[in-house]
C-alpha cells in the first residue's frame, strides 16, 4: 500500500486533529508502508512479523492520522470505512448493517523509523482494540498540546512500548496495551532535510563507486592452452 504524506499548515493540522478526535465516540464505548501490529505487548511489522528493535525511535507524521470504523466477523474483515485527516468525520449511524461484531472504532497512524536497527522502515499501525485506540488517542492529545505550545515542532518522536494488566475475567488472562512514548518533538521539515542529506550521501557514494569501476581496468582472463 502506498501512502503519500502531504504537508499541511500547522494550525490546520491541529484543528483537524481536534475536530476528528472529538467527533468519534470513545473506543471504550464502542512511500511503501508495511503493516505494523502489537500482539501480547510486542510490536512487529511486515509479512515476516519482524520484531521492532528496542533501540528504535519512530517519527509519527500528524497528517498521516486517520480514523473511522471497521467490522469483523470471527476474525475476518467484513468492511471498513476510514477518513484521512481533514476529511468529514464518519457518522456511524449512516453505515450499513454488518454481521459479526458490528462496527468498531478504528484509528491509524504512519510511522518512520529514524534511529535504531529498524531505521528507514515505514509502517502503518492500524487498530480497533480498546488499548490500541486509546494509545493513539493519547498520542493525538499530546500532539495538540505540543502544537499549542510550539507550533513549529509537532512531529512526535516515539518509542514503541506497552503495558499489561490481569483482566478481572480470568478467561481473558493478561491484557496488553500498546504505548507510544513521546521522547521528543521535531518539525516535519527538519526530518525531511535529514532524509535528503542521507539520500545525497548515498548518491555520492554510488557515484564514487561507479567512477572507481571505470578507472580500474578490467582484469583479463587468459585462455587455457590446448
Amino acid at each position: 500500500m502506498t501512502t503519500n504524506i502531504v504537508p499541511m499548515n500547522v494550525q490546520s493540522v491541529l484543528g483537524a486533529l481536534a475536530v476528528i478526535e472529538a467527533s468519534t465516540p470513545d473506543a471504550n464505548q464502542g512511500g511503501q508502508f508495511q503493516y505494523m501490529k502489537c500482539a501480547k505487548g510486542v510490536f512487529t511489522y511486515g509479512i515476516n512479523n519482524q520484531v521492532v528493535s528496542e533501540d528504535s525511535l519512530w517519527a509519527v507524521e500528524p497528517v498521516s492520522y486517520s480514523q473511522g470504523f471497521v467490522a469483523w466477523n470471527e476474525g475476518e474483515l467484513v468492511d471498513e470505512h476510514m477518513v484521512s485527516l481533514g476529511g468529514v468525520p464518519i457518522d456511524k449511524t449512516t453505515l450499513p448493517e454488518v454481521s459479526g461484531d458490528g462496527w468498531q472504532v478504528q484509528k491509524s497512524i504512519a510511522l518512520l523509523c529514524i534511529e535504531g536497527d529498524d531505521k528507514g522502515v515505514q509502517a502503518i499501525f492500524k487498530t480497533s482494540s480498546t488499548g490500541g485506540t486509546r494509545g493513539i488517542a493519547e498520542l493525538v492529545s499530546a500532539i495538540i498540546v505540543q502544537g499549542r505550545q510550539d507550533p513549529e515542532n509537532t512531529c512526535p518522536i516515539v518509542e514503541l512500548t506497552s503495558t499489561s494488566y490481569e483482566h478481572k475475567n480470568k478467561s481473558y488472562g493478561t491484557i496488553y496495551n500498546p504505548v507510544f512514548t513521546v521522547v521528543d518533538f521535531t518539525s516535519s521539515e527538519a526530518r525531511t532535510a535529514d532524509e535528503a542529506d542521507e539520500a545525497d550521501e548515498a548518491d555520492e557514494a554510488d557515484e564514487a563507486d561507479e567512477a572507481a569501476a571505470v578507472e580500474k581496468p578490467a582484469k583479463r582472463t587468459r585462455r587455457p592452452r590446448s
